[in-house]
């Protein structure tokens, strides 16, 4: 399964490095490379760090199980200290990560995340749950046409900086999903991470 996945960020990251335009959308693909220690605002701490303190009160096991304040830190780094950001996350599985990223970006301007199956304590009540004035949870399934669809069309064109999907962990979901909102709900300049 490791090398499965590893064998499919490779053809992701060649197919994307193939073409200046793609059929993922009119977006250009580019490099994302770590910021050096210069790069880095002196009135932000470490991404790591911040992801950490962000997580202390959410509880999510994005940390403690999976250690991914290491591997996102650097990504989110610029996003950090900039308002108004918009996050989406598949699989936010309990809905402690949709705290996690309110806590991480407190000026944010929307927090989206899907959810399949339950939710743990957040109250999923259809297809979408408003849970704050800047906070909304889609229920759905990452590998249906048909909800990536509805959740593009209750968006309203809005697009995000930030796309994580830690939803399924299968292969072929993680590429239909990657082909259906790349080029339609991630901002250009924009971030995805799998």
């Amino acid at each position: 399964f490791v090398i499965m996945q590893l064998l499919w960020f490779i053809l992701v990251f060649l197919y994307s490095q193939s073409k200046s335009k793609n059929s993922m959308g009119d977006v250009q693909t580019t490099l994302v490379s770590y910021p050096t220690s210069q790069q880095k605002d002196d009135s932000c701490k470490s991404a790591s760090s911040l992801f950490q303190e962000a997580n202390a009160e959410a509880n999510s096991d994005k940390i403690p199980r999976h250690g991914y304040h290491e591997a996102y830190g650097p990504f989110l780094l610029h996003y950090l200290c900039t308002p108004n950001i918009r996050l989406l996350e598949i699989g936010v599985s309990n809905g402690n990560s949709l705290k996690l990223w309110q806590n991480l970006f407190p000026g944010h301007q929307l927090i989206a995340g899907v959810v399949y199956g339950t939710a743990g304590s957040v109250k999923v009540d259809g297809f979408k749950s408003q849970l704050s004035d800047r906070t909304v949870l889609y229920y759905g399934d990452q590998s249906d046409a048909i909800f990536l669809k509805q959740l593009e069309q209750d968006l309203k064109g809005q697009k995000f900086d930030v796309i994580v999907d830690d939803g399924s962990h299968v292969p072929w979901h993680q590429l239909f999903t990657l082909e259906r909102i790349f080029g339609t709900l991630l901002k250009e300049g924009g971030i995805y991470i799998i």
